[in-house]
């Protein structure tokens, strides 16, 4: 029953995420574009309703000292978490995105908090509490359900916004959210096994004890360096798609139907094995292939090859991207475990996207030499990580 309670959860909560996020950086981004607002305010829109997740390892000590105090604390994070983030939906309701933008960005920027401070207490009470064998699937729910929902509630806001006016088509949005947030109220119904109201303050989670730790520190590093060959290009990929020359059509078949296919298929995938294998064994065979497809788009970036190979390619890098991020947040599960395991678990996986985003910039540079340059160096990158994470799991699995 307890398994059962903590992946419907799941499920619901990442369902809600894709949600709020779709609305966040498409509906209201591309009603802002309609509106004539200038894209450099889009992309500041865009960019800052983006920071709570990018670092929430500094607010990860609060949430957790908070979620580890009672049962009844960790619900109350949980139910606020989607009741705010759901209510940022209805909002949208009554506002127009142009003449009233800044109290959207006020609106969206607090929803996504919300959901920041649910995903640290959802993470901490997986590692606590589920099955081991079931955390691949709570993992693999991060991207599965993150990228159905997004598809599904996108297609019926831009379906109603054709056909009546946004209000609509974000009321709708809206009444769909909810059934998503009611699993979060009933996470009280698992019985947890964990002494919750017994850690004294020797064990207070802080980001300091993360960094104090040796072993976990080092495998944030080793975890940071395994993901730098896909984060140099991770953004780039309309860029890329562009610059081989595809259709607008094109594109949008290879992100929005293909990619989307590719994406969930990798998260099934990923769940499935990490769930029945040793996942560290399945990361560095996913280092391994990462290579050898950075030497495919290596050749195929010379724009030789038809707009039916570049798509293929490019729907099965989805696929390896989704399926490692998947086995990644398994392993990181299993180093974050201890006292403070959802501030671990948030710093790991927060500064993994961090470090994406900065890694983005220095590949941005490096594009402009030409794109070979680019998935040459991912190719060194992802060998180099093979070697390293051979060397130094073994000794953090037994360490950490």
């Amino acid at each position: 029953m307890k398994n059962f309670v903590i992946l419907a959860v799941c499920v619901g909560f990442y369902c809600l995420v894709g949600i709020v996020t779709m609305i966040a950086y498409q509906s209201i981004s591309s009603l802002m574009a309609m509106g004539g607002v200038g894209s450099d305010v889009i992309g500041w829109f865009v960019y800052c309703i983006s920071v709570p997740w990018g670092v929430r390892f500094l607010y990860a000590s609060f949430v957790e000292g908070w979620r580890k105090q009672s049962v009844l604390k960790l619900q109350v994070i949980l139910a606020s978490s989607v009741t705010l983030a759901t209510l940022s939906l209805l909002v949208m309701v009554f506002f127009d995105p142009i003449s009233h933008l800044f109290v959207l960005f006020v609106v969206v920027f607090v929803g996504n908090a919300a959901l920041c401070c649910g995903d640290i207490a959802l993470s901490g009470v997986v590692i606590d509490e589920l099955k081991d064998s079931l955390k691949p699937y709570a993992n693999g729910s991060r991207v599965i359900f993150s990228a159905l929902a997004p598809v599904i509630s996108g297609w019926m806001f831009f379906k109603i916004l054709s056909a009546s006016n946004a209000s609509n088509a974000f009321f709708v949005v809206f009444v769909l959210a909810i059934l998503f947030a009611l699993p979060a109220f009933f996470l009280f119904k698992a019985k947890f096994g964990a002494k919750y109201g017994t850690h004294n303050a020797h064990h207070k989670p802080s980001l300091k004890n993360f960094f104090a730790n040796k072993n976990l520190r080092n495998t944030f590093f080793l975890l940071l360096f395994a993901q730098s060959p896909t984060s140099l290009w991770i953004f780039f990929g309309g860029a890329f798609l562009s610059a081989m020359g595809l259709s607008p059509e094109e594109i949008g078949a290879t992100f929005g139907v293909y990619g989307v296919i590719a994406s969930v298929s990798g998260g099934v995938l990923a769940s499935r094995l990490c769930a029945s294998f040793d996942a560290s064994k399945i990361f560095r065979l996913v280092l391994l292939i990462e290579a050898c497809l950075s030497v495919l788009l290596f050749f195929v970036s010379d724009g030789a090859v038809s707009h039916t190979s570049v798509m293929i390619v490019f729907c099965f890098s989805s696929f390896l991207i989704n399926f490692k991020f998947v086995t990644l947040c398994t392993l990181a599960m299993g180093y974050a475990k201890g006292d403070q395991s959802g501030v671990n678990f948030s710093v790991m996986i927060a500064c993994s996207e961090l470090f994406a985003t900065i890694l983005s910039v220095i590949g941005g540079y490096i594009i402009v030499l030409g794109w070979g340059y680019l998935f040459g160096i991912c190719f060194i990158l992802a060998i180099l990580a093979f070697v390293v994470f051979r060397w130094r799991s073994l000794w953090l699995l037994d360490s950490v």
